[in-house]
């Protein structure tokens, strides 16, 4: 990877609790370099696209750009649990200073811009306003209230389908826990409250359609700062889940503009610039606590001129001297969400993993997260036409590395169907875990919204009948706007479900045939053991009793196949008590001995038996 402006991965900050960021540096730095700080929680996922677009655009104006995960968040190592006052809130503020001087070190800059996105705001300005190397503060969409934030998150966790009920404080926020210490911390911030260096250059990117900074911006420009203020339409969508996520091109481009103005610094009176040491060396590796460790791992072209060189993440212990070595586990991406997985499910799934003897690659496919597209494809391609042609690239690393390991591919939604195929199509691996596929076959013409319906109505039935979240809103504890909000545009992605319109991030792939059972009885002859996971009223096990059940009595019977199913457990496992129950049946299924005794001792066997079936039939 020898272009610096192509976002690099990087560890940084303290040894035991290491951050990854990603860095962008063109060859000649300006006097300025800029730290992205995201949104918390789902927005961080959600606007991941819009955090690379920026970053690109940044790095285009000649500025050194570094895209921050806060401690506990994305693919950086969790904080510690200590209980200690303000929760992960310190952490959070911690992991910004430690950017910055990773930026400088890294960037070859002094003064540092930080640009922060919704919630992220928050963070940002609280260390702006006493970090003296920031010279600038951009807020994109901003948040400025930790009040009016922390009612926003118990709306969204009052209308959570499967919501549990905490007596501790804590919130769960459409798939992430903040704990009451936290909570606490960050409802506390108030940026009309903080006092702003003199020399600190401001500009607020509001929406639009409801904007929210113009208190904010008054009380800035009564301390005597120069505040530029623009509002830009489409600061929404860069919210919206990822499927339907959108980038606000002119948001992005005014953000990018903006800080290439701001331009180096003149030096003080008398005073020489000081150079610039050369940068530090990178860190691509680094340990993640109890006994994990994670390196940074792109996936090589190998003979395929027409491969991409996809980028992941790698968990592995830090010791060989595991008492039972699992085999080594692939996760491709879920649907469109970047490689940390939805609810960050794929990183607490790898470490976990990890920690008890495997090798956990989570990476992601090209065209999708931090992986470029393939030459003359578009990028975000969810059913992408060369998926498997990826998850194979995949595959083939790990064979190179771990020569006579055994390979696992485990896949959610989109993820699950890539794993099917890939097993269908001569991959053998030993086993393919498919969790909650929502297709077994994707042609022209399907739609996102279409595959979603069936999964939309589960969800609104189960919602309707939960009284719990109607009365918290009744006492007040829940703010019925926002409430209001949410469901609203539920409802509407709903409706346009059902009138199945085009989505331009669809894009298409003929499956060889549409004949599942023969698909799984391939799979299996391949040697391939098939692993079904469904959460509870999951479309996909009523489509594959209907197109398969003959297959899949026979496969389970012979120990290729087996199908579990977890209860109170959404699609994407939104609480944390569903991933934990996904962690542990996902152990069982590696570990043998954890699995209910069926399956016959010697694969050949069961595979001759496939064999004699086949003819039979």
């Amino acid at each position: 990877m020898n272009d610096p402006t192509r976002p690099a991965p990087e560890y940084f900050g303290p040894e035991d609790r290491p951050l990854l960021g990603w860095l962008q540096r063109p060859p000649r730095p300006q006097g300025l370099g800029v730290l992205l700080c995201p949104p918390l929680g789902h927005e961080l996922i959600h606007s991941h696209l819009t955090l690379r677009a920026l970053a690109q655009a940044i790095a285009g104006r000649g500025l050194p750009v570094l895209r921050l995960d806060y401690a506990g968040t994305g693919d950086s190592a969790d904080p510690p649990q200590d209980g200690a006052p303000g929760g992960a809130c310190p952490a959070w503020l911690a992991s910004i200073d430690a950017a910055i001087a990773h930026l400088q070190a890294r960037g070859g800059v002094q003064r540092v811009a930080l640009l922060a996105v919704r919630s992220g705001t928050l963070l940002a300005a609280t260390v702006a306003a006493r970090h003296p190397d920031v010279a600038a503060l951009v807020a994109l969409a901003p948040v400025c209230s930790g009040r009016r934030l922390l009612r926003e998150w118990r709306a969204l966790s009052a209308s959570a389908a499967l919501a549990s009920t905490r007596g501790d404080g804590a919130l769960e926020v459409a798939g992430f826990t903040f704990d009451a210490l936290t909570c606490a911390a960050v409802e506390a911030i108030e940026l009309g409250e903080l006092r702003w260096p003199a020399a600190l250059a401001v500009s607020v990117i509001d929406r639009d359609d409801l904007p929210a900074a113009e208190r904010w911006i008054a009380q800035l420009q009564q301390a005597g700062l120069a505040v530029q203020h623009d509002r830009h339409s489409g600061l929404a969508a860069m919210l919206d889940e990822p499927q339907r996520h959108v980038v606000p091109v002119d948001a992005v481009q005014a953000c990018a503009d903006w800080l290439a103005r701001l331009g180096p610094a003149p030096p003080a009176h008398g005073q020489a610039r000081a150079a610039m040491p050369a940068p530090a060396p990178a860190r691509e590796s680094a340990a993640m606590g109890g006994g994990v460790r994670e390196s940074v791992l792109r996936i090589g072209r190998h003979k395929d001129r027409r491969a991409v060189e996809l980028m992941g993440i790698l968990a592995e212990p830090t010791s060989d001297a595991q008492a039972e070595p699992g085999p080594v586990v692939l996760l491709p991406n879920t649907g469109p969400v970047h490689h940390i997985g939805g609810h960050r499910l794929y990183v607490d799934l790898a470490r976990g993993l990890a920690g008890r003897g495997c090798r956990v690659l989570r990476f992601d496919l090209s065209g999708l997260g931090d992986s470029p597209a393939r030459p003359g494809e578009a990028p975000g391609a969810i059913y992408g036409p060369r998926a498997v042609d990826d998850v194979a690239q995949a595959v083939a690393e790990a064979r190179q590395r771990w020569p006579g390991q055994e390979i696992v591919l485990l896949g959610l939604c989109a993820g699950a169907y890539h794993a099917l195929k890939s097993a269908v199509a001569g991959s053998r691996v030993a086993r393919a875990v498919i969790v909650n596929p929502l297709v077994y076959h994707w042609k022209d013409g399907m739609t996102l919204e279409a595959a979603e319906g069936a999964l939309q109505a589960v969800y609104y039935r189960s919602k309707w009948r939960r009284l719990e979240s109607w009365k918290r809103l009744a006492s007040g504890r829940s703010d019925l706007r926002l409430l209001a909000q949410v469901v609203g545009r539920r409802l509407a992605d709903l409706a346009g479900a059902l009138r199945a319109r085009p989505h331009p991030a669809t894009t298409t792939v003929a499956a060889p045939r549409d004949d599942l059972a023969q698909e799984l009885e391939q799979a299996a002859g391949f040697g391939t053991r098939l692993d079904f996971v469904f959460s509870q009223d999951e479309p996909g096990w009523p489509m594959l009793q209907q197109q398969a059940a003959a297959a899949v009595r026979r496969l389970r019977g012979l120990g290729l196949l087996s199908v579990q199913h977890l209860a109170r457990a959404d699609h994407t496992f939104s609480t944390e008590d569903a991933r934990r129950r996904l962690t542990a049946c996902v152990v069982g299924l590696l570990w043998p001995h954890a699995v209910e005794p069926q399956a016959p001792a010697d694969l050949a066997v069961a595979l001759a038996s496939l064999d004699m079936t086949r003819q039979g039939s």
